[in-house]
């Protein structure tokens, strides 16, 4: 208390600021106070927040893995398809190559037996003419004038065309 040679001082002026900072510190407090409990429950929804989204970047994750995964098995797929589909065209094209070069050895072989009757015609007209000439009686001549010889055993010059053509298989 105070002493009765001590001067008055205003207290209650001074009371009325202590009262206020006191006040002024308890609301700072009490909202400190309150920060510090609301924290864990913001810390504990950003954790929540960051668990859902390492979630659903863990999902996506898994999900992209298994589209790559049917991806590569469709183009597994795909490419077999395709060289079986090759395989299916070259065995058809060696199928009709094969043809064509049995045709073509046919067409030659007949072609060349037409040529070998041809000769062989003509050689056995030749043999004829020449057996006329030859007759028993060489006193006359078989036929009344050369030109009847000529018109008769009249020979043209066929010169032998070769086509060779080359494949290859």
């Amino acid at each position: 208390m105070l002493h009765p040679s001590e001067p008055l001082k205003k207290p209650k002026l001074q009371n009325i600021k202590r009262k206020k900072r006191k006040k002024a510190i308890r609301r700072v407090a009490i909202k400190k106070v309150e920060e510090v409990e609301e924290k864990p429950k913001q810390d504990k929804e950003a954790k929540g927040r960051s668990a859902l989204m390492i979630q659903a970047w863990w999902r996506g994750t898994l999900v992209r893995r298994t589209l790559l995964a049917a991806a590569l098995r469709a183009l597994i797929i795909q490419r077999w398809w395709k060289m079986i589909k090759f395989n299916q065209k070259q065995e058809l094209k060696q199928w009709i190559l094969d043809i064509y070069v049995i045709q073509e050895q046919a067409a030659v072989k007949l072609q060349s037996w037409f040529r070998m009757w041809r000769c062989h015609h003509r050689y056995c007209r030749m043999c004829n003419a020449v057996c006329l000439f030859q007759a028993p009686s060489r006193e006359h001549l078989a036929f009344p004038n050369a030109e009847y010889l000529q018109m008769q055993f009249q020979s043209t010059f066929n010169p032998v065309e070769f086509h060779i053509e080359i494949l290859a298989i």
